[in-house]
């Protein structure tokens, strides 16, 4: 079992890792802000993000991958996705929690969090 998980999400049988882009830092900054209508709020809750997880590099080489990740999916797909499944990619991870339901790749689980809240949510 990993050390730092708590043992409801040891238990539901993957191993974790805790790593977000800079992309999804920035989003949870402005959504926190966006929600609370508080500036050092939203600044409280990006200093908890940047203690608990890893931040994902974005360089120039996994932007060059998002490129090429763009170039090959549909005219609907935005950049922002292409970095964010880029880094997976780099990063040799399997899956992905998104919100946008419409969020998927071929070489890539895409988990809502709905799924992994219930995944996790193991009876004692």
């Amino acid at each position: 079992m990993e050390a730092g998980l708590s043992p409801r999400i040891q238990r539901a049988g993957f191993r974790w890792s805790r790593q977000v882009t800079p992309l999804t830092v920035a989003n949870l900054f402005e959504i926190a802000k966006l929600h609370t209508q508080d500036f050092e709020r939203a600044k409280q809750a990006t200093a908890i993000i940047l203690a608990t997880l890893e931040i994902c590099l974005l360089d120039h080489a996994v932007l060059q991958l998002a490129s090429f990740e763009l170039a090959l999916a549909s005219p609907n797909s935005d950049f922002e996705d292409a970095i964010q499944i880029a880094c997976v990619l780099s990063q040799g991870l399997d899956a992905i929690v998104a919100r946008d339901p419409k969020f998927s790749h071929p070489s890539v689980a895409v988990f809502s969090v709905k799924e992994i809240l219930q995944k996790i949510s193991i009876p004692n």
